[in-house]
């Protein structure tokens, strides 16, 4: 027998262990053919755990598996695996060392640290025969798989290469496992979502056919699955065939088409509107197998788009309307207009405004659209007494007629004639009160909702609001009408002052403005009302004779309420004299009274030949006018009373026991009172309108100077004078100018006086030089300016009144002058007792203040007083003394144009200073313990000349220490203050 070859014993004995690695190989085989057919996998993962623990002789094993949440790893297929052990390793898949996301390694230095932490757990459990093999897929790290050898057997592993090769395919098999797994997944979702999609949701094939539709589709349609099943795309939509070809087209070039919109037809016959989007689905190889699209109900959405425009439509025509109406002069050709917006707005046919006849109760057809000749000539005009009309026109109740057929009306048989089958009408309102009416019509029925009804209210009251405006217009033209015709009258009364001129314009105006048939001004005697001017259209309207108002006595002079008729031959004449105005033909008549200073003076009368109901304007315009003409008359009348006034005011001048003359601006002599006759021997005849020079020659007198100055002149020491039987007399002369209202001057007044005479009374010499200084000046100044500007016929009558106030008072002062001239010395010596009164100190300084202003025209005045204002105890005229004294005092010192201030504060709890401030040259510092001294008179007033002779301060301080008081002087930089004191009420 021969033994074998060492050769072939040594192939022999490679042979041994091959044979075994084979079948290994084999095994491992089968089990990556099964897996990789597998998508499933929990199968997948128990048969490779399976083929590989046979094949290196495992009896337990498990996979740790990679995922992207957390935990970063999971146990699975470890049923095998001892409880201890499992439990160790379920711990170990939460290490958050083990998450790639947590760490700077990259996965496959993951599964490193995953392998390592396994062989510490096992080692822990004193296991040391396993095989741990990498699981990837394609490079990428999917895990490990774990097999534990039989107890007491060594491993039999496959070599490494081997077993990287089988981790390879083992991770793809998961890998496509877990990918099937998703897809299954997702795919699963989606079919759910489009099931329970609220949108439609269907497929088909391009043939046309739907493959699938979910719920939401079947509702949409109204259809089941099974019948939208069997049906194509073209059986329920409106789709021209050309539009769905060009829509197949594009789907298949660009494989979408979104944002589509098209109408759909319901199994119940609604058309519905749908937006949709649709995409292609192509299969493994790219072709295109079917479509896919979603749809969204949008009918709703465009109902409510459409009713938006149609709304944004009417509001721009209602703008529009608004517009044209803006401009209401032109009513007609607005109106017209308006109908034109009112067809575009409600796509009716015809539209109509009718409006309310002021005259009879009847519709005017105003403005139309869209109407025949016929129904225009058949409508021009519609009664009140059709039962539709009325309830549109009179009631202010709007229609609206969805089938004309339905109403019996005869104004509806026209309209109904030209093939009007539907219409709206609603009132034109103006303050809510119904003027008109909107007609509106159709020739196809409507269903008209109230929308319709609210757009058309709203024109009609657009069209009511113009029409007010249109009316306010008039009557503001005719308002400016009446009052430049009421500042005519003024104007033309106010250049009259004669009482019967301004009542004969009156009645002319009146008449004009009121256009009456007749016009009357008549004055009240007793109890009757007696013409004085008749103004009327037609001689037998111009009733002249006297109208008792006996029966209506206390209502028309006590209340002052006119008395009113619309229509003497239905109302009782209320008057005695009515009777005779209704026989001359008048039937209308109104009487207003005629008010002057809170007195009735008689009555303005107008009237009219026809019955005529008296507006409220009509009553207004004819109290203004009696107003106007009441204050005219008054002023006439009272001009009269100041010519009668202006000559007492003469007899005051010639009362005058000084010497006293006026001249205008030119020199020329104006007044020459008796004194002077008696001292010069001139008459006033003689020398009225001659220059001073002309009569007295070479002497030339202080007028000239103080014309010349503009300022007053005194010379006390003795000039001489001519009389005209050639004596030579001293006297001591005084003169003042006179300021028109400009501030100019327009004359002077001069006084003079007989020196011989003082010679023996030097009391009495001290006396007349106070008077002219203090007494005389002002009021003169005043008088002759009031009675030049008296003269002006455009004053008004405020300014009248004001002067006439002037005339009155300072008359009155030169009256007292003139009574106590003679008893000066006495009143002097024995003065009359302090009348103690609770005197407004401010509101007397003010009304000095008022009167200095109007004399001294060159200077400005100012009072100022401590708030609240306060009271004190003293005597009024002689506190009026007092402040005269230094105001006047104030003025002659200071510069024209200086300010003289007037302050009032208190000095302490019991006592009033009041201060009054000058910004003349100042008292020098050595006069002024002197100048309260009787006689005295400081450097200043000798240098200047000044008109006074040193008895206005003395008299001054002796009456504030009567009252309690004391009296000094301040010296300023720039001026002078003198200060007094009076006791404060509280």
């Amino acid at each position: 027998m021969s033994h074998p070859s060492t050769l072939e014993l040594h192939r022999e004995n490679e042979a041994r262990p091959l044979d075994p690695g084979l079948g290994d190989l084999r095994a491992l085989t089968r089990v990556l053919i099964e897996i990789s057919r597998s998508l499933d996998l929990e199968n997948v993962l128990q048969a490779s755990l399976d083929g590989i623990r046979a094949v290196v002789n495992g009896d337990a094993g498990c996979f740790l598996l990679l995922q992207t949440r957390t935990p970063p790893l999971y146990l699975a297929s470890a049923s095998t695996l001892p409880p201890l052990l499992r439990e160790q390793l379920v711990r170990l898949t939460f290490d958050p060392r083990l998450d790639p996301a947590a760490t700077s390694e990259d996965r496959i230095g993951v599964i490193s640290r995953i392998g390592q932490g396994v062989r510490e757990i096992l080692l822990a459990q004193a296991i040391e025969s396993f095989v741990l093999i990498p699981l990837t897929a394609l490079g990428r790290p999917v895990g490990v798989l774990l097999v534990l050898t039989c107890a007491g057997s060594p491993p039999r592993p496959p070599s490494v290469g081997l077993l990287m090769s089988i981790g390879e395919q083992v991770g793809r098999a998961i890998d496509n496992a877990r990918l099937h797994t998703s897809v299954r997944e997702s795919e699963e979702w989606r079919r759910t979502f489009m099931e329970n999609s609220p949108d439609a949701f269907w497929e088909g094939d391009f043939q046309g056919r739907i493959t699938y539709a979910n719920d939401a589709a079947c509702k949409l349609i109204g259809r089941t699955r099974e019948e939208l099943l069997g049906m194509r795309i073209r059986d329920f939509t409106l789709e021209a065939a050309e539009s769905r070809h060009a829509a197949a087209v594009e789907l298949r070039q660009k494989g979408f088409l979104v944002d589509r919109e098209t109408k759909i037809v319901t199994k119940s016959g609604e058309i519905r509107t749908v937006n949709y989007a649709t995409r292609v689905v192509r299969d493994r190889q790219g072709k295109v197998v079917r479509f896919q699209s979603i749809s969204h109900d949008t009918t709703e959405q465009q109902k409510l788009l459409a009713a938006l425009r149609h709304r944004n439509e009417e509001l721009a025509a209602l703008n529009e309307i608004a517009n044209i109406l803006s401009h209401p002069l032109d009513v007609v050709r607005s109106l017209d207009l308006v109908c034109e917006q009112i067809t575009s707005i409600t796509g009716m046919e015809g539209a109509a405004i009718y409006l309310v006849d002021e005259a009879q109760p009847v519709l005017n057809l105003i403005a139309y659209r869209g109407l025949s000749d016929s129904l225009v000539n058949q409508g021009r005009q519609l009664g009140l007494d059709d039962p539709l009309t009325r309830r549109i026109v009179v009631e202010g109740e709007p229609i609206a007629m969805d089938d004309m057929m339905a109403y019996a009306e005869t104004s509806l048989a026209g309209p109904r004639q030209e093939g009007y089958r539907a219409g709206i009408a609603v009132p034109i309102l103006k303050q809510n009160a119904p003027i008109g009416g909107i007609f509106v019509g159709s020739k196809v029925r409507a269903e008209y909702e109230r929308s319709d009804i609210n757009l058309l209210l709203n024109v009609g009251k657009q069209i009511g609001q113009a029409a007010e405006n249109a009316n306010l217009i008039v009557q503001m033209q005719r308002r400016v009408q009446e009052l430049d015709g009421l500042a005519k009258l003024s104007a033309a009364c106010a250049a009259s002052l004669e009482p019967r001129a301004v009542s004969e314009l009156a009645v002319e105006w009146t008449q004009k403005l009121l256009e009456v048939d007749l016009a009357s001004l008549r004055l009240l005697e007793g109890k009757e009302l007696f013409p004085i001017a008749v103004k009327a259209v037609s001689p037998e309207f111009a009733y002249s004779g006297r109208i008792s108002l006996e029966d209506r006595f206390d209502q028309f002079v006590q209340l002052r309420s006119p008395l009113i008729a619309n229509d003497l031959t239905k109302e009782p004449s209320p008057l005695e004299g009515w009777l005779a105005l209704q026989h001359g033909g008048l039937r209308a008549l109104l009487l207003m009274p005629l008010s002057a200073r809170d007195r009735v003076i008689g009555a303005i009368t107008v009237a009219h030949s026809h019955a005529h109901v008296w507006s409220q304007r009509e009553i207004d315009l004819l109290q203004t006018i009696a107003n106007q003409t009441a204050n005219a008359i008054h002023n006439a009348v009272l001009f009269q009373n100041v010519l009668s006034e202006q000559r007492k005011v003469e007899a005051i001048f010639d009362s005058g026991l000084s010497g006293l003359y006026a001249t205008d601006v030119e020199g020329r002599i104006v007044m020459f009172n008796r004194a002077a006759e008696r001292v010069t021997g001139w008459t006033r005849g003689e020398v009225q309108g001659q220059t001073w020079q002309e009569i007295f020659g070479d002497a030339a007198p202080l007028i000239g100077v103080t014309l010349e100055s503009k300022e007053p002149a005194y010379d006390p020491t003795g000039r001489e004078l001519k009389t005209r039987d050639g004596r030579t007399i001293p006297v001591a002369e005084a003169a003042a100018p006179l300021f028109d209202e400009k501030g100019q001057v327009n004359g002077a007044v001069g006084a003079f006086w007989d020196l011989t005479r003082e010679q023996a009374a030097e009391l009495s010499r001290e006396r007349f030089l106070r008077l002219v200084a203090h007494q005389l000046r002002s009021p003169l100044t005043a008088l002759l300016s009031a009675r030049q500007l008296l003269d002006r016929p455009g004053l008004s009558r405020a300014r009248r009144a004001e002067l006439w106030g002037i005339v009155k008072s300072d008359g009155e002062r030169l009256r007292k002058f003139a009574d106590e001239f003679l008893d000066l010395e006495a009143a002097i010596k024995s003065p009359r007792p302090v009348q103690w009164e609770a005197l407004p100190i401010a509101a007397l300084a003010r009304k000095l203040v008022h009167a200095f202003k109007t004399e001294n025209h060159g200077h400005r005045f100012r009072v100022q007083a401590c708030r609240p204002e306060p009271t004190v105890y003293a005597d009024p005229d002689r506190v009026e003394h007092v402040l005269r004294n230094l105001l006047d005092n104030a003025a002659t010192y200071s510069p024209v144009g200086s300010l003289v201030t007037v302050s009032i504060r208190p000095l302490d709890d019991a006592t009033i200073d009041v201060a009054v401030q000058d910004q003349g040259e100042g008292i020098p510092l050595e006069d002024r313990g002197h100048i309260f001294e009787p006689f005295y008179r400081s450097s200043r007033s000798t240098e200047r000349r000044t008109y006074g002779h040193g008895l206005g301060l003395s008299i001054a301080q002796t009456i504030v220490r009567e009252m309690g008081g004391e009296i000094w002087v301040e010296g300023k930089k720039r001026g002078t203050v003198f200060h007094f004191t009076l006791r404060r009420t509280g």
